[in-house]
């Protein structure tokens, strides 16, 4: 048993308590907008490194 299957087994145990209801949206949430701010910033910094000079880095 993982630390996310037993995440989700004891929030759906105490579903009806609003507070733990917050924090699984809240964690959905924050997941997805991780992962849009994350797609983001890999477009941005490479679409900025195409102008900068490589100095051999790359």
């Amino acid at each position: 048993m993982t630390v996310v299957t037993f995440y989700e087994w004891f929030l759906s145990h105490f579903a009806h308590n609003h507070i733990y209801y917050f924090l699984k949206i809240s964690t959905h949430l924050f997941a997805m907008l991780s992962v849009c701010l994350n797609s983001i910033v890999r477009k941005y910094i490479s679409r900025t490194s195409l102008h900068m000079p490589t100095n051999g880095q790359f």
